[in-house]
């Protein structure tokens, strides 16, 4: 589409072209979202913990041995390919919170497409908040981390956030058409996408815009269901001879983008960084709560989004607590003393202490 030349004589055409494409790709999801529901219910892990974390990877990467070294799981560690049939949830210990640590089966060229169950780990990834992806050091890291991103982009599912992000929220019938803009639009106008929204029949409807996006990303949005999921590598078998030339190939392709922990599963070596890799990576923070006229703080921390307030951690608490919110009390080792009254939009940090009081 991006080679036809723009005019007046062409517009028509190609925006029912794209239609035509957009409901053909949106028919070919729904299709293998189907496929991939026939695994039945042992294909679903319900989160448990902080947050759910798939493992993806090739065979042989040592899923099944990072999984059984870092968790309470019971994984069967095997040398033949594809051992692994179904998710295995473990969970990981790290600091007073854990993580849950699903291993899902192998991918391979072709999983996107529904070769063997790869329709079902595309599932697991998509239904995870994090990834592991892990690559063996014994051959190409390159090759290996290109096929998995290759069949995780077809399944649309991406690690690295785009420039612009686009929520489209159907609302009932006369609520009408609603677009809220933090970012900026790039050539085009809040007309154009009121009128695009309008051609797809879409009225009554919240349209969020981030970043700077495009008219084609808006009408993306409609039909994609595009996911972004945050990621780490991890990089097994550091106690093999080739490791350290094809650990150093990885570091050159992959730059700054993503972390990479350096493990072997073997000798354990490098798995006590694992933790607190996967905490920063996810952007989260812990928050715990004290309850008025009460001396103790709670021991378990809610888990909140980095830059979170007052307000987000009230509504997690309690829609009560959100609606009849009056202060709150803060303790915290950057304050100058400790507690001090703040108010719904203070900005929380990890580790805080909160007293919320209502009116």
């Amino acid at each position: 589409m991006s080679l036809v030349p723009k005019h007046k004589g062409t517009e028509k055409l190609c925006s029912q072209a794209k239609k035509k494409m957009a409901s053909l790709r949106k028919e070919i999801e729904e299709k293998k979202h189907r496929k991939a529901g026939k695994g039945g219910p042992k294909y679903f892990i319900e989160k448990e913990g902080a947050a759910q974390i798939a493992i993806i990877s090739l065979t042989n990467a040592g899923k099944s041995s990072l999984i059984a070294a870092t968790t309470n799981a019971k994984a069967k560690v095997s040398p033949n390919p594809y051992t692994t049939k179904e998710p295995i949830p473990g969970m990981l210990a790290y600091k007073d919170i854990q993580f849950q640590i699903v291993e899902a089966p192998a991918l391979m060229e072709g999983s996107a497409d529904g070769k063997a169950w790869g329709l079902q780990t595309l599932a697991t990834a998509r239904n995870a908040d994090a990834l592991i992806i892990m690559i063996n050091l014994s051959q190409d890291p390159v090759k290996q981390l290109s096929l998995i991103l290759n069949e995780m982009e077809k399944a649309r599912i991406f690690i690295s956030k785009p420039k612009a992000r686009v929520e489209v929220e159907r609302k009932f019938m006369g609520a009408s058409l609603r677009i809220i803009l933090i970012g900026k639009l790039v050539n085009c106008t809040l007309k154009d996408v009121k009128e695009l929204l309008k051609s797809y029949r879409i009225t009554d409807a919240v349209v969020k815009i981030y970043g700077e996006a495009t008219l084609d990303e808006v009408e993306e949005a409609i039909f994609e269901s595009t996911v972004y999921k945050p990621a780490i590598i991890v990089a097994n078998k550091t106690d093999l001879n080739k490791s350290k030339a094809n650990l150093k190939t990885l570091e050159t392709c992959v730059g700054n983008q993503l972390p990479i922990v350096a493990v072997s599963c073997k000798t354990h070596q490098g798995l006590n960084t694992l933790g607190e890799t996967l905490f920063k990576s996810l952007n989260i923070i812990r928050v715990y709560t004290k309850e008025p006229n009460k001396r103790e703080f709670s021991k378990r921390p809610f888990i909140l989004k980095k830059d979170a307030t007052i307000y987000d951690l009230a509504k997690n608490i309690h829609t009560d607590f959100k609606e009849k919110f009056s202060f709150a009390k803060v303790w915290a080792k950057r304050l100058t003393f400790s507690p001090q009254k703040v108010g719904s939009t203070f900005t929380l940090e990890d580790e805080d202490t909160v007293e919320i009081h209502t009116k």
